[in-house]
């Protein structure tokens, strides 16, 4: 394993909800990486038949992992603005980036606390839309896939700004 992806709740729910998850199990095998779900990421968003089919997508690459509560309280003390999810995967970020040879990925969607995560504490962090990105990148979707999966996700009311969305069409739309 090289590689986490500490993931929060809204982008776990767009990947449920559009059922995505069997190419993050794909991308997470090329990339010899373990998906972390924060505890309380887990308790929000997988509850009931969720949390079956996140197990039975993801087996061997899931890891349910609670942060220490003493860093789980500095950070609600100083991002009070910031949900649990969201301060849960930040910490995790924060302790397990301590391993020297391990790429550590937040995985987030709220623009403040991507800011946060990325401007405060130096870590990697990406939401759904490159995740999708990976998937073409990889070619675990081809482009005409890519740009159906971005129509849907805007329909559930997912903001993506004008520059960013041509990006994102841009890139889809090469090998359409």
């Amino acid at each position: 394993m090289s590689c986490l992806l500490i993931i929060d709740s809204s982008v776990l729910i767009e990947l449920i909800e559009l059922n995505l998850l069997h190419l993050l199990a794909f991308y997470l095998d090329l990339k010899d990486a373990v998906l972390v779900v924060p505890s309380k990421v887990y308790n929000e968003v997988l509850s009931g038949n969720r949390s079956s089919i996140l197990s039975k997508q993801l087996p061997t690459r899931l890891r349910i992992i609670s942060s220490s509560l003493e860093g789980l309280k500095r950070l609600r003390r100083r991002h009070l603005q910031l949900g649990d999810g969201e301060l849960e995967v930040i910490a995790l970020a924060i302790e397990l980036g301590k391993a020297k040879n391990m790429e550590i990925i937040a995985l987030i969607d709220e623009k403040k606390a991507r800011r946060i995560v990325a401007d405060v504490y130096r870590i990697e962090v990406h939401g759904t839309l490159w995740l999708i990105v990976e998937f073409k990148r990889k070619r675990l979707i081809d482009g005409e896939t890519a740009l159906n999966i971005l129509k849907k996700i805007l329909i559930h009311g997912f903001y993506l700004s004008e520059n960013l969305l041509s990006k994102a069409v841009e890139i889809f739309e090469k090998d359409c």
